[in-house]
Order: structure tokens, then C-alpha cells, then sequence
């Protein structure tokens, strides 16, 4: 019988025969708790950048399609007007912003495209108000390491492992090359978790720890 750091591994498995384990021992990686933070660029965030790509080429593709009809109708109808680029450009941007504009197209082509783009800008200014309105009524708080994969990934916040856990030598002896990385660039381990638990919650380190030490931290200090 073997009792302590000693896992069941395929290259342990070859030479050995297992049997069924009485206890599982599940670890976990403990950090500071996420903290909700700011964003002066909140209003940004309802929509991708490639969505607001999109946007700012439609609105330039509306306000020269919008200039070129305006255009064609004066000089077809003989219809005088001063600054048609920038009148046109203005309607595009107050219609999209739900702005009122004294400049109107006179002839059915303009007004044509007037209705098009109050419909595009009604949809896009219902979805983003939308979006807009869940986020601030439900902050979303970031968790930026969800998993092993997430930590080794990240160089702001270095990770340690107890002293003679099992877990030692399952990421050592892993092919896995996550787990060898998590291996090999963790800080020296420590002691215990329990001692050092308030230099988690001060953010200086993460630490991988079973699952029982896991839950005695968090009774203690992450109420």
C-alpha cells in the first residue's frame, strides 16, 4: 500500500497494478479575489471592434452616397444648395445619434435613403442601448485565470505549490505541456497554504493547493 505524493500514472500504471482508489484528491488555484474596476471605455465595450469598424464604414458609405444623390437631384432638377458634403455628413451622424436636423432631401432618391438609414440607425441604437443598459445594471466582474491554461499563460502573477504534495510530481512527470510549464516557471513552493494565505489575498502570489486546504482559506478569510 502506498500512502502520500504517490499518483497513478500510464508510466506507473506499466509496471504496477492499481487498485481502486479510496480517496480523490481535487486541487484548485487560488488568487486574490477579483475586484470590479472602472472602465472609462465601458461605453465601448457593448460591441467588438470590428462591429465599430462596420459602423464607421457605414457611416461614411451613407453620407457619400447621401452627398452624390443630393447632388444629381440639383443638378437634374436644378435644386441650388450650399455644403452639401457637410449637410449631408451632419444628417448621417444626428440620425445614427438620435438627433434631430433641419436638412432634409427634397426629391424621392435622398428621402429614399433617408428611410434606409433611419431603420439601420433605429436598429443599431435599440441593440447597443440594450447591451449598454445589462452591463450596467449587471457589472460584470473579470476573471482573468479560470484555469491552468490561464495561469502559466500570464506573467503578472507568479504560482506556487505546497511542500510534498502529490501535485509535485503529477506536473513534473507529466507530458502534458501545460502542466510541464506550470512546473517548471512556479516560484518555490511553500510550507503550507493556511500560514501563507495572506500573501494570496494580497495578490503577491497565486497558489495551486488540494481542494480541503482550498475551502479552509476561503472559510477564513474569503468570506
Amino acid at each position: 500500500m502506498a500512502l502520500g505524493p504517490f499518483t497513478m500514472t500510464p508510466q506507473r500504471a506499466t509496471v504496477c497494478d492499481f487498485s481502486f482508489p479510496l480517496h480523490h484528491e481535487n486541487f484548485a488555484i487560488i488568487t486574490q479575489r477579483p475586484k470590479l474596476e472602472s472602465d472609462i471605455s465601458g461605453f465601448l465595450k457593448p460591441f467588438t471592434v470590428q462591429v465599430w469598424l462596420l459602423v464607421l464604414a457605414s457611416l461614411l458609405s451613407m453620407g457619400l452616397a447621401m452627398t452624390h444623390v443630393t447632388w444629381a437631384e440639383g443638378s437634374i432638377f436644378g435644386l441650388a444648395a450650399k455644403n452639401k458634403i457637410g449637410r449631408a455628413f451632419l444628417w448621417v451622424i444626428c440620425t445614427v445619434t438620435q438627433e434631430s436636423s433641419h436638412w432634409l432631401p427634397r426629391k424621392d432618391g435622398g428621402r429614399l435613403l433617408v428611410v434606409t438609414w433611419l431603420l439601420a440607425s433605429l436598429v443599431f441604437m435599440s441593440s447597443y442601448s440594450g447591451v449598454l443598459t445589462a452591463m450596467l445594471t449587471l457589472p460584470r466582474v473579470t476573471i482573468s485565470i479560470d484555469s491552468l491554461a490561464d495561469l502559466v499563460s500570464q506573467s503578472s502573477l507568479p504560482w506556487r505549490l505546497e511542500v510534498g504534495v502529490a501535485m509535485l510530481t503529477y506536473l513534473k512527470e507529466s507530458k502534458d505541456e501545460v502542466r510541464q510549464k506550470a512546473y517548471r516557471n512556479m516560484d518555490p513552493p511553500i510550507s503550507l497554504l493556511l500560514p501563507e494565505r495572506q500573501a494570496v489575498i494580497d495578490g503577491e502570489y497565486a497558489v495551486i493547493s488540494d481542494e480541503a486546504s482550498m475551502k479552509k482559506a476561503m472559510d477564513l478569510d474569503f468570506r
